[in-house]
């Protein structure tokens, strides 16, 4: 029987080879596992092998860490030594990668403040995956770009995965903890799982860093309210309404704010009476 051998073992770090060989590999191959038109967009990347297929024949096909679909050995080649700085073409390639993932996102959150849920249409879906490929690859050349980072959250949350969007406000957080952008959506998302006390934390951070913002200060009330902290959450509100008495978002936190503290002193009241005429 014949044994074979792969190139790239299980663990091996690889790179997807350039668009042009990838171009020309989906031209000339007429056999199985063709080439799909969207796995072009993965042109560089640096990845992991994580396991390996033997086809009839003795062809390797591989799949790797976070990038869909089955890859042949022509299309990858190892990673040499990780140079310590980006190469010109490498900053290029960065930029050009930025611009066009934050455009798709952008496009997205044409209503300003825009959360979940967001009823997407495919189309939308199809800019957001291809956005977070392009940004994949910003993170590549800069691991320290915080505002891919926020990008890459932006776009998680859109697609409703609050979970793995809060994993990417928090990086960008530990990267840039002075902006406030960064805190709030960090603060909004940990208010949707739940994680009450770091939406606090996150939505004083974002209000210190921007102390004038009513948007902020009444983001703060709303993570108190969640926590059932009403009195802070009422001082909280009645800031934001002071910097901002036609807020409509402020008004409406300060609604529910007073229904549940007319709910608490209902609720103490009945307690009270059932005491006194024991």
């Amino acid at each position: 029987m014949a044994q074979y051998k792969e190139d790239f073992p299980v663990g091996s770090r690889v790179r997807i080879r350039s668009v042009n060989a990838l171009r020309e590999f989906q031209r000339t191959w007429q056999f199985h596992n063709k080439l799909q038109l969207e796995q072009l967009d993965y042109a560089g990347r640096l990845t992991e092998v994580v396991s390996i297929g033997f086809y009839h024949g003795g062809d390797v096909l591989y799949e790797l860490a976070d990038v869909p679909g089955i890859w042949h050995e022509e299309c990858l080649e190892p990673v040499a030594e990780v140079q310590s700085c980006p190469t010109a073409l490498e900053i290029e390639e960065h930029d050009r990668a930025f611009q066009e993932g934050s455009e798709l996102v952008t496009s997205e959150l044409h209503l300003q403040g825009l959360v979940p849920p967001v009823n997407l249409g495919q189309s939308a879906r199809v800019k957001l995956e291809r956005a977070l490929r392009l940004f994949a690859r910003v993170l590549e050349i800069n691991p320290k770009n915080w505002s891919a980072m926020w990008f890459v959250g932006k776009v998680h949350q859109l697609l409703g995965d609050s979970v793995t969007a809060y994993a990417w406000f928090g990086r960008a957080y530990q990267i840039n903890p002075s902006q406030p952008d960064v805190a709030r959506e960090a603060s909004i998302c940990a208010m949707s799982l739940g994680r009450t006390e770091d939406a606090i934390a996150y939505a004083r951070v974002a209000l210190q860093n921007k102390p004038s913002d009513s948007g902020l200060q009444a983001n703060l009330a709303l993570a108190l309210l969640l926590a059932g902290r009403l009195d802070e959450a009422q001082t909280a509100i009645q800031k934001a309404l002071a910097r901002d008495p036609a807020d409509q978002a402020s008004k409406t936190i300060e609604d529910m704010i007073g229904h549940f503290i007319t709910c608490e002193r209902g609720k103490r009241g009945h307690v009270l009476n059932k005491e006194l005429f024991a």
